[in-house]
Order: structure tokens, then sequence, then C-alpha cells
């Protein structure tokens, strides 16, 4: 295996980099001279480890660095802003080579990344004001180090606990079974001393019974002592096993206080092209999220931090005239919301222009021939909160205000379509005179969600929080059967009420509709549209794994994830729900049903709930059975076109199924097809003999032939 020369370089130079450039900024914003022989250690301590490894541009940079800080060292006067501009040149030059040092393939993976930003297999310094992490003393100074696990490891980590959480399940049945042949015995036990009480009257042989009640002490003994074992040891795991998702959940985190120094060279570098004065202060950084959701929201607030500087605050001789402080101040205080994190990044400078916002819409809507006299008057007459929301749908540009740095319309735009893209929101808000402050809300994790868990036709499915606006019980009588289908007051408004086997289809033979109706309230697509379902059991945490390969899945369903006993559960997308319910609703009366449904037969949620996807899209109606039992009674009462059996399932298996329906004379005529993981030739030439229609295999699914053969029997 090829070494690596440079790997302990790398780390030692990067943590060095990035206190050089932590310390120049706060250098430059406080000019506290008592600074600069700290900043001098550094530069002469990675000057050192440079020549250790050969690196001669890399080490006379940093003895650039160090005789630009050492005059002002010995005299403590303030260093011009040229000063600080070559040393952090100087210092962006030392990231670029150590950008370029080559590695050996080997250990690539594990060298830290060298761009701002990058989440996977990082070890990065991080500005000691931030908070977070573990501190390092070394002299004056102290380091942040944060280790950032490649999200893939952690992801496979806690699919892994996931399956241990599913053998502990089997643990705790088998603690179950314990007890019960400790309630057998003891039952036992009591019968053999009876009997050995009345053998004893008759035949005088206690010495014998004597034995045998010893043996039978003993052996109740070790069932009492195995219980009492299995109890104790399940118990722990399960505290143990909790604590390591805690902790695995954790490392998918990263503190947000890594994108701090990014952002103050952000001010820093848009201040001085502007000749303005700007310093950055944060707070919050040791609260963490999702390293997705952290690069998103990085580049976002670059983009407002810029605009902030060119747009929002004054050059220092218009903040004097209007006897304000000659350096501009903008703040970002990062907080925690339940399970989202709010970024609100506020600048003290002159607010947005309401005019000129309003000039440059009046302008678009001239050039796109739509002005008339009425619509002026309303551009005219739109509030500051309403030219906002214009502001931020983009297109809107003001000539005076656009600069090479940013512009306020096309800036926004991007801010909000970014934040919205990992699931947040963007809240504008602007003061004449005062400044603009804009607020991003993004979840902590893309992989870790809160969800209201219902039940449909005795199926879990999850339904993310944060498009759940309540949860009702509504009684029949309240439902208001209009032309356009159902609709319920809600708020004093009505909106649509509809049942979720519109979107997931899980079963053809519905139970009539109770007295009083559970309904989840859900806001998507930009409509509030209330769900029936058939039972509510309140929200978890829930961490999404993506969908099983075997077949798409339909579009209402967005991911998957296991439940504490390790089965897999369903988690449907909001927008496409609401938007397929109300297209099911609106041609429900213009779209006749399939004559007869395909029942699908699996003891597995997933796999019938990816086998319906695919009928459902090419058009046929499904009805689903987690157990052949549950199937015959549903054959009993029901009629369908074809069977879709799995061949492996608890107490009655497919073969089983299929002699069975075969052996009666109102279902023989329908078809089989016998779906299944084995590819043995005996176990296809039972289930000829069985009298299946068809055998696929299922690692040789093809979706294409599986619907040409289904479409070919229900013709048949």
């Amino acid at each position: 295996m090829a070494k690596d020369p440079y790997r302990y370089f790398r780390i030692e130079a990067r943590e060095l980099l990035e206190q050089l450039s932590t310390g120049i900024l706060d250098l430059e914003k406080s000019g506290n001279a008592d600074k600069v022989s700290g900043l001098l250690r550094l530069a002469h301590t990675l000057k050192g480890a440079a020549h250790v490894v050969r690196q001669g541009e890399i080490a006379n940079l940093a003895h650039a660095v160090e005789d630009a800080l050492a005059p002002h060292r010995l005299d403590g006067t303030t260093m011009p802003r040229t000063a600080f501009d070559g040393i952090l040149k100087s210092l962006d030059r030392i990231s670029a080579l150590l950008d370029a040092l080559p590695q050996a393939d080997s250990v690539a993976a594990a060298a830290p990344a060298a761009q701002t930003g990058a989440r996977s297999g990082e070890l990065a310094a991080v500005p000691a004001h931030a908070g977070g992490g573990r501190h390092e003393e070394t002299g004056k100074h102290a380091t942040i180090r944060v280790a950032r696990t490649d999200i893939s490891v952690v992801d496979a980590l806690l699919e892994g606990l996931a399956e241990v959480s599913g053998e502990l399940s089997n643990m705790k049945r088998l603690n179950a079974s314990v007890s019960h042949i400790r309630e057998l015995f003891t039952s036992f036990s009591a019968q053999l001393a009876a009997q050995n009480w009345k053998e004893s009257h008759l035949h005088s042989q206690p010495a014998s019974f004597s034995k045998i009640g010893g043996l039978v002490e003993s052996l109740r003994g070790l069932i009492v002592s195995a219980e009492r074992n299995i109890t104790a040891s399940t118990e722990s795991m399960e505290r143990e096993l909790r604590q390591v998702h805690e902790t695995a959940e954790r490392l998918r985190l990263i503190p947000v206080a890594s994108i701090f120094h990014t952002l103050e060279r952000t001010a820093r570098d848009a201040a001085n092209s502007l000749d303005k004065q700007v310093a950055l202060d944060a707070a919050g950084g040791d609260i963490r999220l999702d390293g997705q959701v952290l690069d998103v929201v990085q580049n976002a607030l670059v983009q407002v931090i810029r605009n902030a500087v060119a747009h929002g605050i004054e050059l220092p001789r218009d903040r004097s005239d209007s006897r304000k402080p000659v350096c501009g101040n903008i703040t970002l205080e990062v907080t925690r919301r339940a399970n989202h994190v709010s970024f609100l990044c506020a600048d003290d400078g002159r607010g947005i222009d309401a005019d000129a916002v309003r000039r440059a819409i009046l302008r678009r809507q001239r050039a796109a021939g739509n002005m008339s006299e009425a619509t002026e008057k309303e551009i005219e007459a739109l509030s500051i909160h309403d030219l906002l929301a214009v502001l931020t749908k983009g297109g809107i540009s003001t000539a005076r205000t656009v600069t090479e740095l940013s512009g306020r319309g096309i800036g926004l735009d991007l801010v909000r379509s970014s934040v919205q893209q990992v699931g947040g929101e963007m809240i504008a808000h602007t003061e004449a005179g005062k400044g603009t402050s804009i607020e991003l809300l993004v979840p902590v994790s893309l992989a870790s969600l809160q969800a209201l868990m219902v039940e449909f036709s005795g199926q879990p499915l999850a339904i993310p929080l944060s498009a759940v606006r309540s949860t009702l019980r509504v009684a029949g009588s309240d439902v208001v059967h209009a032309e356009q289908g159902r609709l319920i007051l809600y708020q004093g408004v009505l909106i649509p009420l509809i049942n979720l086997s519109q979107a997931v289809r899980v079963s053809s033979a519905r139970p009539p509709t109770p007295p009083i109706l559970s309904v989840v309230v859900i806001h998507a697509a930009a409509r509030t549209t209330a769900v029936v379902v058939d039972k509510l059991y309140g929200t978890v945490s829930i961490v999404l794994r993506a969908l099983p390969a075997l077949a798409p899945a339909h579009a209402v369903i967005s991911a998957s994830f296991l439940d504490h006993e390790g089965n897999p559960q369903l988690v449907l997308d909001p927008e496409v729900l609401v938007s397929s319910l109300q297209a099911a609703e609106t041609h429900a009366a213009d779209s006749p049903g399939p004559d007869l449904p395909v029942l699908i037969i699996d003891d597995s949620l997933t796999t019938r709930m990816l086998e319906s996807s695919i009928l459902e899209a090419a058009g046929f109606g499904v009805a689903l059975a987690a157990s052949a039992e549950e199937a015959l009674q549903m054959a009993q009462r029901n009629q369908y076109a074809l069977f879709l059996v799995d061949l492996e399932m608890p107490g009655m298996n497919g073969f089983e199924f299929i002699e069975h329906t075969r052996a009666d004379p109102a279902l023989r005529s329908i078809p089989c097809i016998l779906v299944s993981s084995r590819d043995a030739a005996e176990d296809k030439q039972r289930a000829e003999q069985a009298g299946a229609s068809a055998y696929i295999v299922k690692g040789e699914f093809n979706q294409v032939e599986f619907l040409q053969k289904i479409r070919q029997l229900v013709r048949t």
C-alpha cells in the first residue's frame, strides 16, 4: 500500500492556516497588537512544518506573513489595510498549494477536504469564538477540531443499528417464550407434586420421589435464571443501542461554527472592494445540523451578506451624515427551533429602497406590454411587505443598486429557491434607514425528520410533520356534500375532504363510513386539504432510507424508514399526495376504474406497496393482503382479475395458496402469478404443478415483461 508523505502535514497545516486566517480577521477588527505575537508563532510553526516536508513555496509564503506581522509586534502600531490584504492573499495561496499536494490513492478519501464547506472526511479548525467542539490549548490560542465523518458511512452504521434493533425484538419474543415455558413448567411441577403425594401414600417410595423433586427444583431455578438474565441483557442492550443510535445521528450533524470564517471573509472582501467598513458578528456556532443543509445555507448566506454590504451598508461618509457608526454592522444569530434552525442575518444599513423596487416593477410591466392605468395604480399601492414578496420571486432589478457583487432581485431569488430545495423558507423584513433582515429557516436534517404516524387499511404510514396543520375528529353529519366533492369547515373555510385510498389503494373493499372520521389537515402544493385516515398514532422521529431498488415506487411515496422493531414503513410525500388526491377527486367521475382489481399477497409491506405502484401506474385496480389466509377470506367476498402471490410467507405459503384456489370451483379460473427470490428448477416445477400461470424471480425482475404478462393473463 502506497504511503502518503503529506498526510500529517495537511492536517497540521490546515489547522494552522485556519487559526491564522481567523486571527488576522480578528486583529483587523480589534486592532489589538497583543495578538500579533500569537500569529507570529503560528506562521513560524507553519514555515517549519513546510520545510520538513520540503514545500519551499509554502515556507516562503509563511515567512512573508512573518515579515508583514513582525514590525507591528515591536512598535504596537496598527497595520494598514494593504498589509491585511497581502497576508490574506498569502494565506489563500498556501491553501491552494495544500490542495495541489499529491496524495496516495489509498488515503485520498481520508485526506482533509480543501475547499471551505466540504463535508466529507474533513478535519478542520474552527474559530475559537464560534463555540462548540473540543478545545486544545496551545499558548494563548485554542483550536477547536471538528471531525467530519463521511455521511455514507454514518448511514451504513444507522442501517446496521436498525438491523440490530430487529434482532433485539427477536430476543424480546424469545424472552416471552421463556416466560411461557416457566408458566407451563410451574403448572407441570404442581401436577407432578400432587401425583407424587398420591403415589407416595399408595406405594411408599419417598426416596425416588425426593430425587425427582430435586430435579424439578433445579430445572425451575435454571428457567427462572435464564428468564432473568435474558430480561436484564435485553434491557441493557436496548439502552446501549439507543445511545449508540443517538451518537450516530449526531455524527451526521456539523457545528454551524464551521462556516463562520467563510462568512467573515465574504463580508470583509465585499467591503474592501466597495471602500466600506463592515464588521460581522456571529453567534450560535455550537448548534449542529446536517452537512448537506449547511452547504445550502452557507451559499445562501454568502449571497445575503454580499447583498447587505453592496446595497444595505452605506459608505462611511453617508453613515456619518446619518449619525451612524462609520463601520457598518452585520449580525448573524443562529438559534434552534424544535426540528429547525433559524439563521437571522441583519444589517444596520439603509434598508431596501421601496420606490426603486416600484419603478423596477413598472419598467418590467411596460416592457412586457402589460401596463395600464389600473395596473400602475395597483403597483403604486403595494405595501413594503408586498414589494418584498415580489422582490424575492426574482426578475426585479434596480439599475441603481445592481453591482458586480450582487443584485437584490436575483440574489434574493437564488437564496429563496436554494433554501426551499431543502424544505426551508426565507422571511425578509426591512425598515427604511434602519436596515434589512433575512431569516432562513431550515430543517436540522434531511435524513431525520418528525412525522405523524397514521394507519390506513391496517397499514402504518408516515406524513412529514412540517406539512401537517392539524388533526381532527369530524362527525359524518358535519361533512358537506357539494358538486365539487366532500368538504369540511376548517378555520372558517371549506376545504376538500378526500379519502387516502385515492392515492394509496390498499383495498378494493372499504368498510362502511364510520360516524366519526379521523382527519389530517395537510398544507402542501399551495393548498390545504383534509385527508381521511383510519387511525392517528402521534408523532415520531424517523431516519429516512432510500426505497428498495426492486421497482420504482409510486410518486406519492417519498422514502421509507425502519420502526423500533426493524420493520420497513413508508413515508408519504405531502406535495404529491395533495396533488394526486386533488386530481383523483376532479377526474373521478370521468375516469372509469378497471373492471376487477389485482390482489397482491405478500407479508412485506414494502413489496406490496412497490408492486401496487407499478400496477396502478399501468391502470390496474389493486387490492392488498398481508397473508395467504387473509387473501382467501377476501377472495370469498370479492372478485379479482388475478392473484399476485409471494412464495415464502408465514403460515400458508404461495404453493399452498395456489393449490387452495385451484381446488375451489369459484376461484380456479383466476390466474395466479407466483413471485419468489428462489430460482431453483424444482420450485418452478412445483409452481407449475400447483397451477401457477407464471413464476417471477425477484432477482430477475423486469417491469415491462411483468406488466405484459399480467395484461396477457387478465385478457385471457
